[in-house]
């Protein structure tokens, strides 16, 4: 499924995939925002207060009524990050009207609850976001990022993230974004809202039965009232600036028994450069698989750790390593993790080390085109970073990755942030809570 892509309005890009594989239609209208800003933790919040109500359908149950009729559609908000770009908005997954009698248009429908929520929220007197609402969706989104403080894993994996990251975004703690949240008042959201939509450059992914020219006559019949007279051009994401690597070591202790290691590696190749493949492969042999060299020697040889495994960042060009281990054991897991880099780099894995990596990472590529929702994050990624490329070219990529290619890869990479969360308790208390 290649995607037919193209503007249909000045500051409106249409990407539609017209295929039958499917019993339902999916559709998205999201507003591209190419850079990190310090408000964009106040993203979430603003989605979650503009599918609260609008002018037509003033409450979630007029909202979710209307969806029934529709044939029990689903309207949900989204926000994605590719690396420092985020893309934001409102999805709809509805049944194909081939399905039905046809006496409903189910995909206009959809269009206009979805149009309603980006464009018609709930407002006061004065044109200010309702302020009991703005409330109630505060303590949500700080009770999350409370859970998140509280959760030794995921504040470990969000730490290193902000200290490896601290120069190339807004800099903003978890703990600042709590303050943040906290002080968000009707006013800076409603300014905030405005701004996103005084100039929006608009992109719409469809996948289902309907031809191009039928999608583009409906979205451009409800997205004409709120295209700016003065379009805006495609943003395209800015370059990451240029770094300069010295690996940082950041402890901390928290109330658990287990500690907590995540190590930062810059790669030096983004989806977008020539490496990629490689270090799509390198990372998969590495850590990024159930039979990788940091799970197979680091957890089950040598029992290290409780788990031990890589993820890929690929529009930032980092792998982060993540493991859980007994303090007393950090020195020889960190060394460990190292040590599978070395070996890497020096040629030391095996073939069957290397066929299964191509294999697991072509069939998970394959699988993409299983859901709407993967084709549409595997293709809006690369567009909003202007790469052309299409699934089927991704495998043929994987596949073109020679032994020598992920030992180059292995090469380039370079230690960043090593971060450590100190567990003070003993186990059996850490149990007792």
């Amino acid at each position: 499924m290649i995607p037919n892509k193209g503007l249909i309005a000045p500051s409106v890009e249409l990407n539609s995939i017209q295929t039958d594989r499917f019993k339902t239609e999916t559709l998205s209208i999201t507003i591209s925002i190419p850079k990190e800003r310090s408000e964009s933790l106040l993203f979430g919040l603003l989605l979650a207060l503009l599918k609260r109500g609008t002018e037509k359908f003033p409450t979630i149950g007029h909202i979710n009524r209307r969806l029934d009729e529709l044939y029990a559609a689903s309207a949900s908000s989204r926000l994605d990050r590719f690396g420092p770009a985020y893309a934001l908005g409102f999805s709809a997954e509805l049944l194909d009207e081939c399905y039905t009698d046809g006496a409903v248009d189910i995909f206009d429908g959809a269009l206009e609850v979805i149009t309603q929520m980006m464009f018609h929220p709930l407002t006061d007197d004065k044109g200010l976001f309702l302020s009991h609402l703005v409330e109630s969706e505060k303590e949500i989104v700080c009770d999350l990022i409370r859970s998140s403080i509280n959760n030794p894993k995921t504040y470990a994996a969000i730490r290193c993230r902000e200290i490896l990251f601290e120069k190339e975004t807004n800099g903003v703690t978890v703990a600042e974004s709590l303050k943040r949240v906290g002080e968000a008042t009707p006013e800076s959201l409603t300014d905030l809202y405005r701004a996103l939509i005084e100039r929006p450059f608009f992109r719409v992914f469809y996948i289902g039965s309907k031809s191009r020219e039928q999608v583009e006559q409906k979205v451009i019949s409800r997205l004409a009232p709120y295209l700016s007279a003065q379009p805006a051009a495609k943003p395209v994401p800015e370059a990451s600036p240029a770094v300069s690597v010295t690996c940082r070591h950041v402890d901390e202790k928290t109330e658990a028994a287990q500690g907590k290691l995540v190590i930062g590696l810059r790669t030096g190749a983004r989806v977008s450069d020539p490496d990629f493949y490689a270090t799509l492969v390198f990372n998969e042999i590495y850590g990024g698989s159930p039979v990788s060299k940091l799970f197979m020697n680091v957890r089950e040889r040598l029992s290290l750790c409780y788990y031990c495994s890589a993820s890929y960042e690929i529009y930032r060009g980092v792998i982060f390593v993540s493991c859980g281990v007994d303090p007393e054991k950090r020195d020889e897991a960190e060394g460990e993790i190292f040590r599978q880099l070395e070996e890497i780099r020096g040629g030391r894995f095996t073939q069957g080390e290397f066929d299964a990596a191509i294999k697991s990472l072509v069939s998970n590529y394959r699988s993409l085109s299983d859901m709407p929702a993967n084709v549409e994050s595997f293709y809006g990624g690369r567009d909003l970073f202007g790469i052309d490329c299409t699934i089927d070219q991704c495998i043929e990529g994987i596949r073109s990755v020679t032994r020598e290619d992920v030992i180059r890869a292995a090469e380039q990479i370079v230690a960043d942030t090593v971060f450590f969360l100190w567990g003070d308790l003993a186990e059996e208390d850490e149990d007792d809570e």
